[in-house]
Formats: structure tokens, C-alpha cells, sequence
């Protein structure tokens, strides 16, 4: 903290430090704001927000000896760090480095994209800034590339596999030369030839980008968000002496008002209007009212009308009245000559947040004026701390219009209301269940106690409850609270039984997080334990709580083929789920239009159209007015998780071990005779085709020397008594696709503008797998244009319907093949052009050609299969591939060997809440890091290898390595098999999964797992690593 003093002895505190080369001073930080809060305008992600995955890496320099000059560079998780604890330093984010929109990557940006070392893209700059901050501290020591591996310990990812980010970062190794140089093909992954082609560089830091310009009138506003909230504008454009803007006018049918009014003027004229005695319904006298009491005169008399209602404040004193009374906003932009009505019922989407579009102004509002045959009453309220210059605490427009019945009792009915308030939620909302209730009812007292019970309960703020609306629950849904997806039936408020901890009963909503979180711990729900309580598969055998209708595949007579066995085995195998772990913080962004019908959603999904239907159905509304965008999310995970594959690997692989045990073979002999042969069935029915599992099998053990292998791990384990080697081949088939028919499909919709660039659009999310980058250069190859001419912006539900989800491995084949056939319709159109002198036209004159012919330049494409078979194929691009592999293989091994999810029960884990999940986030589930991953690890693509009915004869990636992590956990159980044979313990014994280090060390049976467990020291499995 910098401290002040004056000549007058006064002391002013201020926080003073750098941020990307920029000096901030920050008068007003509160004790607990996190340096990560305070920059989420800027590239740290905020991921775990404990400090355990790194994506919110950024480097701290600060000068630890003024005398010296001395200044020390050090990489923080800005999620932990105080924002006071930055004071007097530089803090440098990921911006600082470089961006690509000013050109200017640093080298450690600049080699993660070169080394294909980003998937997804979240954990990104964390990586950067670690390399960075390695770098940058080492000043000029040597680097070596053991403090590369070093510096990345904090820092977690789940796409890559880690392997290209430690090439990226190697790169800048002093010792780089001392790897061995082999060159490997391109289908081949090594951690050797990618370094070998860069050398050590170092680019100082650059400055940030600007930000677009700002109208202001009286500057109220602006002046406070750039001196209290820190905002920059590089513009400031003054339009006080517009005239278009100060209008101000009465017509027959309503009131004119211009934007640029200031309030000291409409206050003036709304006098003179009000006092001309007109049937205004009360609109001039409801905004006088407010308008007296209305900020300060120094405030009325420069701050405008339009600038009040475009900065959407929540406590808005006026923003109600001109809610109730049906204001219309009219909008103009430079480009068109067209206004925009625009109802201000509509005009606010949330906190300061607006319907309209940037190059938009707001030039008028007009107030219709009621019929003079109606009896339209219309009053405002306001409610502050003090009369004077105090903002609202709420503020109410509220308007009725009545007419007379012509029944016997000649009461007068309410024709229609409008109940506008300001101050109770994050924008000015209105009572419309309150307004609906009363429409048709006469015009009394018990009437005005029913409106008063109905808005208590639409909107039910608690004194507790800081900043908005406290609760939505069940009964505020307006569809239907039980959604269904598939044959899944989810309630989405809970409205009586709870499943589970977690489930939701309601959400806070709040102004800002901070009073959220506030409100949500206020809520306190009172659970009745329904029995019987099922935490465990123990708990649901003993109570016979089983799944109905299981799905069997049967062949032959099971009971009489175990009868007949010469040989029977039996033995009871468990293993653990695994937690996505994706980095990226679920988020959707939902923005209501005009005319309250339609929903935009940018969202993080790998099923936007499943999003889009759930929606529509919770809403009671059609699914054609929900659009969802999806740019692309931080690793979604899904399609590694194999459903239900690991699990039925892990079983079949074990059944494996055990027979070769018991049979005294090597688990290698009894994997290889039981391989499935060309056009061999499987179990439920497809024919074995293009099968190159034995070509595989025989490269692999040629190509790491298997056999020699085996041998140096049987002379090492004789050796040494307690370093024990394990070695294991473990094959895999996968089948990719959906287990139903109807989703293997998928459209695109292709756009070619005049100028020659492309607009691709597909059903498939970007989740990191590259599915984008496939997609342009199969478009590309088909249209015969440059790579660089195609762009995919999104994907979107209003582009391409009824998308299937990124999942199953299948979305680069089913996309593929959309494109494809869009592409080719369109390369068909443009190939009717090249006769005669148009034969070598460029890409770019033959798209103005077909222009001025009039051939249309959009095409739809639809691709559906019935069918897909595995193998990699012919790869569509070899370096996305061989990183999903990696990916794929890690979580494997995480999965197998180290995460584990521990949850609360009433016999294993007394400890925890029972349903409660102890392992939430990486403080307490382990996933896979940089000290994992081989440091020699090659991945190789089988060459030749073709797939007809997939798009270029590809095959998919995604879940089949994942499985073939389980060749980690056969290969420790081998090194603890070879221990136990030591210790004279020589019969076969089970292994879980997790193979985790409490399981490892108790299945290496010795005297001292005797000591600990005596009883069944050679069996004992442990449950629950923490």
C-alpha cells in the first residue's frame, strides 16, 4: 500500500502497480478482492478458483531490493493472490505477451501453436505464462529442460496429454541438443524432432489494444465508470449540440422526446404540457413527481433522458414510469435510413445491459397518449433513503385503464394494467402474472388487496436478500418442470424428493456474484431422510434396488456352457467413476428479444440442440424461437469417457489375466489367440471388415522390440528386491457411433460471398479435437480455394437444426460428409462456368463470375449412416489426431490408476456427509500432470489403412485411446505380481481400479502390509485415497 502524506500532515492510501505496462492506481479495493477478480476483464481464466489447475496463471515482477535495483519475476495463481498483495508490482497476463490481432505473438504463444500444443485452448494461458515466467526468472542462467518440466507443476490440462506442451516449452532449453536426434515420419509422435527445429528466443512484453468510443451528453455516467470502475475509453465523442436530439413535441396521439433532452428542460416542458389540462391518462404529472425529487439540480441540469435509459440501471426512477405508460425507444444507425421501434418493455436485458446493437443511437422516445374516451390512470412512487438527491431503494410505475360496465351493478372493470418497478431485480421489470390476474375484474377494493397479494408473490423479496430477486423455484417455471431427453426424465427444480445432494431446488439471483453467493447461504432447506438410504452397490444389493428391463445379449445356453466347462473362475472386480474435469466454468449467456418470444443462448455444450429443446420445453414455448450458439468450450471430455468401454475392458482384460494365470501363460498368448479374425461376427452382429488388428499387433511388437523388452524387465525385477518393472500389450476394438440409428446424422450450410471467402457452418461443436480445422480443409479440398479463405464461425441451432451431439467419435465423419456434400453441390454450380476463356480463372474471378450469372453461392449439406466401423483410416490431419490420442491415453491412465472418486457413506467413509462428494476439485481428485506423462512417448498412426464409408476413409479417435490406458494398470499389477512371487505369495489376486498408490502398496504383500492389516493383508483393498 502506498502511503501519501501531504504538507498538511493528511494521509491519502492507494494501491499503485502495473498491469501489461499500464499503471493503475486503485483507490478503493476492498481487503478480499482477488487479483483474479479484478482482471476477469483481461485473459486469466478463472478454472478451479483454488489454485490447483493454473489457468489463472499470470507473472508478478517486483523489486526486492531498492538499493540494488534487484527485481524479482515469479509466477501466482492471480485466483489466490490479493489484489493488495500486487502492490508496487508489474503484473503481466497473457495479453501482455501478445495478441494475434495485433500480430505480435511472443515466442511462448507463437511455439504452443507451431507444436500443435493447444486443443481446447482454456488452459492455454496459464501454459503461456508459466513458460514465460521460466524464461523470464532464469534472467541469464542457462535454461535447462528439467526446469522447464519443473515450472509446468502447477499446471493442468486435459485435452493434450501434456507431451506437445513440453516439446513447445523445450524449445527454449539451453540442453535441447542433448536430445538424440532421430527424426520420426509424419505419422509418428515423438518429443525429439519437433525441439530440435527452434532455438532460444526472447520478445519483451507489448502493449494492450484500445476500446471503441463513447457517446457521452452530460458525462454523470461516464465519469463515474471511468474514475470508480476503472473503464477506458478511447474516444469520447460529446452530442450536446445535436439538434435532432433536443426535440420536444405533443401530437395528437403522443408525446416526442427527444434523447437529448436534459431532465431540467422535459421538466420545464411537462410543466407547461401538464398545465394545458390535457387527457394525458396522468403520464406529465407521474414524471414530474419523479422528477422533483430526481438527482440534484446540478445532475438535472446537464445529465439527458436518453443517456438515463441506455445505461439501464436497475434503480432507475424514471425508467418505471416510462415502462407503465408504454414508451417506445426509437433507434437510428449510419448505415441505414430506417429507425428502430423498439418497446421499452423490451429494451432491457439485465445489469446495464441493453437491446442494441453497437453502431445504434437512441434518438427519440415516444409515449402514447390514451384515447380520450378511456379512463386511463397512470402514478409513480419511489421509495429512498432521503427525499433529496437519494437514489431509489425501489420505485414503482403503475398504470390501469378502466372502462364502465354495462352491467346492472355499473361497476368499472380493468381493460388492462401495467405494473412497472425499478430496484427489484437487475433491470426494471413488470408483474406480468399480476397484470394477466386482474384484466376483467372490477375496480375495488378487495381487487386492489388481490394485486397487492399477487405481487408479494411474483415477486417475493426478502429483507435478507441484498441486490435482486432471491429464489426461483419449481412453481415459477412456466412449461414444464419435468424435462425429459431421450428417455432420461429430470425434474429441473426439484418440487419434493431430492435424489441426491446437489439437486436443485432454486437459484438466487442478484445483481452482482458476491451478493448471490450472500443470499444462497441465507437459504437454509430442511431435508427429510427418506429410507432406505442407497449410497453404495452394497446398499443397493442388500436392499434389492436394481435397474428393470436390463438389456441382455444372449448366445447360446450360459448356464449349460458353464455347466460343461472343464475349467470355471469366478472373482468380483470393481472400479470407480471419473470425474470430466473439464477447466472451463459452465456459463450460458441468454438474451431476450423484442418481442419476448425468441431466446438467444451463447452457451458451453456439445449438444446445443438438446439445450435448445429443454429449453423451449421449460419455457412452454416452440423450439423454433430458441436459438443456441455455441463458438466453442473448454473441453467437454465426453467423448472420452468410452460409456461403459472402460468398464468392459477393464473386466475382459482382467477375465484375461486370471485365465493366463491360472493356465501358467503369458497374458501375451491368451490376448493373441482370442483375436477376432476378417469377417468374423461380433457378438451382436457386425461383421469384421478391413480388420488390421494382427498388422497392428506385429508392428508394434517389431517396432519396441516386445520380446527383448520382456526380458530386460524379468532380468531388472531379479535385480533389484523392491524397484519392481511391469510391461503389458493390450489390444483394443472400439465401436464408434451411436447405438441408435437416428443420430448418426448432420447437415451443414455453406455461404460463399462475393469477395470469394467462405462461410462454413456444421451440427458439430469445437472441443478441442480440431473439428473446425477438419472441416475447412475438406471444404478447401472439395471447392478448390485456399485454406485461408474458409471460416467457421459458429455453430448454431438456426443455421443447421437438429444437430446431433459431439459425441460417440463420430462427429468429424458425420460432419465431414455434410460438407462435403454441400461443397460439392456448389463446386458442381461453379464448374458449369469454366468453359472457354474461364478455364484458368482464379478462385476469386470465378466467384464474381458465377455472381454476375446469377448461380447461387449457398448450399445445404446432409450426410446419413447407418453405420461406422474403427481404425484410424486414412487421418484427415495427423498432428490433431495424434493429440487426441495422447489426450486420450493420459485420461485413460488417469482414470485407471489415480482418480477416484470418494464419496460420503454410512460404513467406508463415516467421515463425510453420507451422498456427499469429498473430491470436488483438484485440491481433492487427482488428474493426470506434466510428471505423468512419458517423456518418451510415441504414438503412431497405422499407414495404408482406409475406411470406404467414412469421409476420405477416415476413422474416429476420440474414445478408443482412452480404453487402451488400462495397459498402465496391467503393467503395475505385473511389477506388484512380481513382488508378491518374492514374498512367496504366487496365487492370483485381484487388483481395483484405481490402481492407486494405497492399493498398489497393500497388494505388495509383505510384512509390513501384515502388520497393518493382519487378517487379510494379501486381499486387502483400500477404498478412497485422501
Amino acid at each position: 500500500m502506498v502511503t501519501e502524506t501531504t504538507p498538511q500532515s493528511s494521509v491519502v492510501n492507494y494501491l499503485s502497480f502495473y498491469v501489461n505496462g499500464k499503471e493503475v492506481i486503485e483507490r478503493h479495493a476492498e481487503p478480499d478482492w482477488t487479483l483474479l477478480w479484478y482482471l476477469r476483464n483481461s485473459n486469466p481464466k478463472l478454472g478451479c478458483g483454488e489454485g490447483g489447475c493454473g489457468a489463472c496463471t499470470v507473472l508478478v515482477s517486483q523489486c526486492i531490493d531498492r538499493n540494488s535495483g534487484e527485481i524479482e519475476h515469479r509466477t501466482i495463481n492471480s485466483c489466490l493472490a490479493l489484489l493488495c498483495s500486487v502492490d508496487g508490482c508489474h503484473v503481466i497476463t497473457v495479453e501482455g505477451l501478445g495478441s494475434t490481432n495485433k500480430s505480435n505473438l511472443h515466442p511462448t504463444q507463437s511455439r504452443l501453436a507451431e507444436l500443435s500444443a493447444s486443443q481446447c485452448g482454456f488452459c492455454t494461458p496459464g501454459m503461456v505464462m508459466s513458460v514465460y515466467g521460466i524464461v523470464t526468472s532464469k534472467n541469464d542462467l542457462p535454461l535447462t529442460m528439467q526446469d522447464i518440466e519443473e515450472s509446468l507443476d502447477g499446471n493442468l490440462c486435459r485435452c493434450t496429454g501434456y507431451r506437445p506442451i513440453l516439446d513447445a516449452a523445450k524449445t527454449f532449453a539451453c540442453d535441447i541438443d542433448k536430445l538424440p536426434k532421430e527424426k520420426s515420419s509424419k505419422l509418428t509422435s515423438t518429443t525429439l524432432d519437433k525441439c530440435l527445429s527452434f532455438a532460444k528466443e526472447n520478445v519483451s512484453p507489448s502493449d494492450q489494444p484500445g476500446d471503441a468510443s463513447k457517446l457521452i451528453f452530460g458525462n454523470t455516467r461516464v465519469q463515474i465508470e471511468t474514475k470508480f470502475e476503472h473503464r477506458k475509453y478511447s474516444r469520447l465523442i460529446s452530442v450536446t449540440h445535436i439538434k435532432e436530439l433536443q426535440r420536444l413535441e405533443q401530437t395528437a396521439d403522443s408525446l416526442f422526446l427527444g434523447a437529448g433532452v436534459t431532465f431540467t428542460r422535459l421538466q420545464s416542458k411537462l410543466i407547461e404540457w401538464n398545465n394545458e389540462k390535457n387527457n394525458d391518462g396522468g403520464i406529465c404529472q407521474a414524471l414530474l413527481y419523479q422528477l422533483k425529487h430526481f438527482a440534484s439540480t446540478q445532475i438535472r441540469n446537464v445529465a439527458s433522458l436518453g443517456g438515463n435509459i441506455v445505461t439501464a440501471s436497475p434503480i432507475s426512477d424514471v425508467n418505471p414510469i416510462l415502462q407503465a405508460a408504454g414508451a417506445i425507444l426509437e433507434l437510428h444507425r449510419a448505415d441505414s435510413d430506417t429507425a428502430r421501434h423498439v418497446p421499452l418493455s423490451d429494451f432491457f436485458l439485465g445489469h446495464h445491459h441493453v437491446a442494441m446493437i453497437d453502431d445504434e443511437v437512441l434518438v427519440a422516445v415516444h409515449i402514447p397518449l390514451p384515447q380520450t374516451s378511456s379512463k386511463c390512470f397512470l402514478r409513480s412512487y419511489k421509495q429512498a433513503c432521503r427525499r433529496d438527491d437519494s437514489k431509489g431503494i425501489v420505485s414503482a410505475g403503475l398504470r390501469v385503464q378502466l372502462e364502465q360496465s354495462n352491467s346492472a351493478d355499473d361497476q368499472w372493470r380493468i381493460v388492462s394494467t401495467c405494473f412497472s418497478f425499478g430496484g427489484m431485480a437487475s433491470a426494471t421489470i413488470i408483474a406480468k402474472n399480476t397484470q394477466q390476474e386482474l384484466v376483467g375484474l372490477s375496480w375495488t377494493r378487495a381487487t386492489m388487496n388481490k394485486a397487492c397479494e399477487l405481487i408479494l408473490k411474483e415477486m417475493p423479496l426478502d429483507e435478507l436478500s441484498p441486490g435482486g430477486r432471491p429464489e426461483y423455484s419449481h412453481i415459477d417455471v412456466p412449461g414444464s418442470n419435468k424435462l425429459s431427453y431421450g428417455t432420461h426424465y429430470e425434474e429441473l427444480f426439484v418440487s419434493s424428493v431430492a435424489l441426491c445432494i446437489g439437486a436443485i431446488v432454486g437459484v438466487v439471483i442478484c445483481e452482482t456474484e458476491e451478493s448471490a453467493r450472500l443470499a444462497s447461504n441465507l437459504v437454509q432447506i430442511e431435508y427429510e431422510l427418506l429410507t432406505p438410504t442407497i449410497l453404495t452397490i452394497e446398499d443397493a444389493i442388500a436392499n434389492e434396488s436394481f435397474f428393470d428391463n436390463e438389456q441382455c445379449l444372449r448366445q447360446d445356453d450360459i448356464d449349460k456352457g458353464f455347466a460343461e466347462a472343464e475349467h470355471t473362475l469366478e472373482g468380483t472386480l470393481m472400479i470407480g467413476g471419473q470425474e470430466h474435469f473439464y477447466l472451463e466454468t459452465n456459463s450460458y449467456m441468454v438474451i431476450p428479444s423484442n418481442d419476448d418470444k425468441e431466446l438467444q443462448l451463447y452457451l458451453g455444450t456439445q449438444d446445443p440442440s438438446a439445450a435448445q429443446e429443454l429449453i423451449a420445453l421449460a419455457l412452454d414455448r416452440d423450439i423454433s424461437h430458441i436459438t443456441c450458439h455455441v463458438k466453442r468450450i473448454g473441453g467437454g471430455f465426453g467423448a472420452f469417457r468410452g460409456y461403459g468401454g472402460p468398464q468392459a475392458i477393464f473386466a475382459s482384460e482382467t477375465i484375461v489375466e486370471h485365465v493366463a494365470a491360472y493356465l501358467k501363460l503369458d497374458p501375451f498368448i491368451i490376448r493373441h489367440l482370442n483375436f477376432y479374425k476378417e469377417g468374423d461376427l461380433t457378438h451382436y452382429g457386425q461383421r469384421m471388415e478391413q480388420w488390421n488388428i494382427q498388422r497392428i499387433w506385429d508392428e508394434l511388437i517389431k517396432s519396441n522390440d516386445f520380446v527383448q523388452r520382456q526380458k530386460n524387465v524379468a532380468e531388472s525385477n531379479q535385480a533389484n528386491i523392491y524397484r519392481k518393472c511391469g510391461l503389458t500389450i493390450v489390444p483394443n476394438k472400439f465401436g464408434v457411433g451411436f447405438s441408435m440409428k437416428y443420430p448418426n446424422q448432420a447437415g451443414a450450410l455453406v455461404h460463399i460471398y462475393k469477395d470469394g471467402s467462405v462461410l462454413l457452418t456444421h451440427g458439430g461443436v469445437e472441443i478441442g479435437q480440431g473439428l473446425h480445422t477438419k472441416m475447412i480443409s475438406i471444404a478447401a479440398e472439395v471447392l478448390g480455394c485456399d485454406v485461408d479463405r474458409v471460416r467457421i464461425s459458429e455453430t448454431s441451432t438456426d443455421k443447421v437444426p437438429n444437430t446431433s451431439p459431439t459425441t460417440s467419435s463420430v462427429s468429424s465423419d458425420l460432419n465431414g460428409m455434410a460438407v462435403r456434400h454441400a461443397c460439392e453441390q456448389l463446386r458442381e454450380r461453379l464448374n458449369t462456368l469454366l468453359v472457354d476463356n474461364n478455364v484458368n480463372l482464379s478462385w476469386e474471378d470465378l466467384i464474381k463470375e458465377a455472381y454476375f450469372a446469377r448461380i447461387d453461392l449457398c448450399a445445404h449439406g446432409f450426410h446419413a449412416t447407418p453405420d461406422l466401423i474403427d481404425d484410424v483410416g486414412t487421418s484427415l490431419n495427423p498432428q490433431i489426431d495424434i493429440g487426441q490420442i495422447e489426450g486420450g491415453f493420459i485420461q485413460g491412465v488417469g482414470l485407471f490408476t489415480m482418480e477416484e472418486l470418494i464419496w460420503g457413506d454410512n460404513t467406508q467413509q463415516k467421515w463425510i456427509k453420507p451422498g456427499e462428494l469429498f473430491t470436488r476439485g483438484p485440491d481433492t481428485y487427482k488428474i493426470p500432470s506434466f510428471s505423468v506423462v512419458p517423456l518418451d512417448m510415441r504414438v503412431s498412426l497405422l499407414s495404408d489403412s482406409s475406411n470406404p464409408r467414412a469421409i476420405y476413409s477416415s476413422k474416429d479417435i476420440g474414445e478408443t485411446p482412452l480404453l487402451l490406458g488400462v495397459s498402465v494398470f496391467f503393467a503395475l499389477k505385473q511389477a506388484c505380481m512380481a513382488y508378491r512371487q518374492e514374498q512367496g505369495f504366487s496365487d492370483y489376486f485381484t487388483l481395483h481400479s484405481p490402481a492407486t498408490v494405497e492399493r498398489l502398496r497393500m497388494a505388495c504383500a509383505d510384512e509390513f502390509t501384515r502388520r497393518a492389516c493382519p487378517n487379510e493383508h494379501q486381499t486387502f483393498q483400500s477404498r478412497g485415497s485422501y
